[in-house]
């Protein structure tokens, strides 16, 4: 099963810190990390299959800039850019 942008969303964007990950199918466990610019893990959850489709993700004291979340659902990952202000 290929996981693709279609299995999930991801708002709002630009945000403060504060954003909601909703997946449209859970057919496997999904982790999630965020990075800032220069790699750094700020935010790193795992989430089994029976978890909620809607996940709150917040960022404890972010600097403003631009970050990266991975979300990987057994062999496929799928990279957002997501902008803090």
């Amino acid at each position: 099963i290929n996981f693709v942008k279609n299995n999930y969303s991801l708002a709002p964007n630009p945000n403060n810190g504060s954003f909601t990950l909703t997946f449209k199918d859970l057919s496997n466990d999904i982790s999630v990390e965020v990075f800032d610019i220069s790699g750094r893990v700020v935010y790193e959850n795992y989430f089994t299959q029976t978890a909620n489709l809607v996940q709150d993700i917040k960022i404890e004291n972010p600097s403003s800039g631009l970050y990266f979340v991975n979300i990987k659902s057994g062999s496929s990952i799928a990279t957002e850019k997501i902008v803090i202000k």
